[in-house]
C-alpha cells in the first residue's frame, strides 16, 4: 500500500501486483493450452479423443481460475479529505465502484487478520468501521504479501491523520467484528 498525504488530505492506493501477475500467468497459460487443442497443434490431432478433452479441460479450468484472481482482487484508492470532510474508497479492475460517506463517520481503522496457519502466516487488511457498524475495507482483498506490521504501520497512519483515538484495533481470525 502507498500512502501519500498533506495536512488536508491523504490518498491511500492498494494494488495488488503480484496477485494480478500470478492471475495473469493462469490465465495466459491456459487460454495457451485450451487454444493448441482447439486449433489442432502439432501433434494433437493424433491423440486420442479422452487426451484433447483433458487438455481442453486443463486448459480452461487455469483460464477460469486466472479470471476469477483478477477479477478477486481490485485495486483501492482511498481518498481522505479534510478540506471537504468526505471520505471516497474507489474499487477497480475493469469496472470502477466509487463510494463515499463523510469522514466524521470513521469511528475506527482496523487491522483484520482473516486466516492464520501454522507457520503463523496470516491474511490481512485494512478497513474503517463507521459509527453504524459498517465496514468498509480500504485495501485490496486479505493477503499474506501484506504483513501485519505493515498493515499496523498504515493503520496508525490513517488514525493519526483522522485524529481517532491510540491504536489500530486488532481483529482476530474468525472474527466478523
Amino acid at each position: 500500500m502507498r500512502i501519500h498525504s498533506t495536512p488536508d488530505r491523504m490518498v491511500l492506493r492498494d494494488t495488488p501486483g503480484i496477485t494480478w501477475a500470478f492471475g495473469l500467468l493462469f490465465a495466459a497459460c491456459g487460454a495457451l493450452a485450451a487454444g493448441a487443442v482447439l486449433l489442432g497443434a502439432d501433434g494433437f490431432a493424433e491423440q486420442p479423443l479422452w487426451a484433447r478433452g483433458m487438455g481442453l479441460l486443463i486448459g480452461l479450468a487455469h483460464l477460469s481460475m486466472g479470471v476469477w484472481v483478477l477479477r478477486a482482487s481490485p485495486a483501492v484508492e482511498t481518498v481522505l479529505d479534510r478540506a471537504s470532510g468526505v471520505a471516497r474508497v474507489t474499487t477497480s479492475l475493469v469496472v470502477e465502484r466509487a463510494e463515499e460517506f463523510p469522514l466524521a463517520e470513521v469511528a475506527r481503522v482496523e487491522v483484520v487478520v482473516t486466516k492464520e496457519d501454522s507457520e503463523g502466516a496470516s491474511l490481512v487488511s485494512l478497513r474503517l468501521r463507521l459509527h453504524g457498524g459498517r465496514a468498509i475495507a480500504i485495501s485490496s482483498p486479505p493477503s499474506s504479501f501484506y504483513c501485519r506490521d505493515l498493515a499496523r504501520r498504515d493503520a496508525e497512519a490513517v488514525r493519526r491523520f483522522l485524529g481517532l483515538p491510540e491504536g489500530a484495533e486488532a481483529v482476530p481470525p474468525g472474527s466478523g467484528a
